[in-house]
């Protein structure tokens, strides 16, 4: 080796910060392939009608609950792929394909709030007067998506879609279909967090775990 060279690396050290900063930015560069390449490691590959199938009865892994009091809240994770084949059917390929691009770029989630006893309409849960109904649902259909929160390792993201499935009180719960940034390359739990100020006044945090998350098979066509 050059005397020189080894000199200066050895002098101080000078040459370390530098090395680290290219080595921390290859990982950077290079780090949805090797999220893509541990889960295609991990997972299994299935044709559209297996997929649905894998998804139906492997639900529980991709769902999580939390219970206060007589309201019981529920979140499942809804894979993007699951989504573009229910929308296009399990036999037409080229139709789940377009559909895949179209929900590119989002995290899907449904969150549920329902009572526990599985009665009555939960928006009328613990109130007397037809005002604070009314309060209820206007909070609900236009101010809850501002205090929904996902936690993606370091990231704190905003709810970037959101849906209101009212049901009229037909059902004892509501349902929220949730969207947030794809984080592509980050191996961590997806944990939803708000601050429930209408049932429980608790903070309401529902984790699905990375490692179910990456159990998830590969969608062929």
């Amino acid at each position: 080796m050059n005397k020189t060279f080894l000199r200066i690396i050895l002098s101080k050290n000078r040459l370390m910060p530098y090395l680290i900063k290219i080595s921390l930015g290859l990982v950077r560069q290079h780090l949805w392939m090797i999220f893509f390449i541990i889960q295609a490691c991990n997972s299994s590959t299935l044709p559209p009608g297996e997929y649905i199938t894998w998804i139906r009865t492997h639900q529980a892994l991709l769902t999580n609950s939390q219970v206060y009091g007589d309201v019981c809240t529920t979140l499942n994770y809804l894979p993007a792929d699951w989504l573009a084949v229910k929308e296009a059917g399990s036999d037409n390929p080229e139709q789940i394909a377009a559909a895949q691009k179209e929900y590119e770029g989002l995290e899907y989630y449904r969150l549920r709030i329902a009572t526990v006893s599985g009665q009555g309409d939960v928006l009328q849960y613990g109130i007397e007067l037809t005002e604070d109904y009314y309060r209820r649902v206007e909070y609900f259909s236009f101010g809850f998506q501002k205090d929904l929160r996902l936690l993606v390792d370091q990231d704190t993201l905003p709810c970037k879609l959101f849906h209101f499935e009212r049901n009229y009180g037909a059902a004892p719960y509501m349902d929220f279909m949730l969207g947030f940034e794809q984080k592509i390359g980050l191996i961590s739990n997806r944990t939803l967090i708000y601050e429930d100020f209408v049932f429980s006044n608790n903070i309401v945090k529902l984790t699905i775990p990375a490692e179910n998350i990456q159990k998830l098979p590969i969608l062929t066509l």
